[in-house]
């Protein structure tokens, strides 16, 4: 997630509605306010932590990696490299 909070929100609402145009239509709320609240309420029980990519870069050289990088990324998927 971005560290600009309104880029950071836009990216929030694309996750929720990316995921709920993925749904069945048969399986999905008709209302997506209604598949919103329990996407985000399913988040939070699940203490998902969405960090900028360069927090988590920061997290590994702080734990001691010498290198670390982003070799792919797509949309809310990334591989992170890092070498001792």
């Amino acid at each position: 997630m971005s560290a600009v909070p309104e880029i950071a929100e836009m990216e929030h609402l694309f996750r929720v509605e990316a995921t709920y145009n993925q749904l069945e239509e048969t399986k999905r709320p008709q209302d997506v306010e209604e598949f919103k609240k329990a996407f985000e309420e399913k988040d939070k029980k699940a203490n998902i932590n969405w960090q900028s990519h360069s927090e988590y870069l920061n997290c590994m050289k702080d734990a001691g990696f010498a290198k670390a990088e982003i070799v792919w990324h797509l949309w809310i998927r990334s591989i992170f490299v890092a070498l001792k």
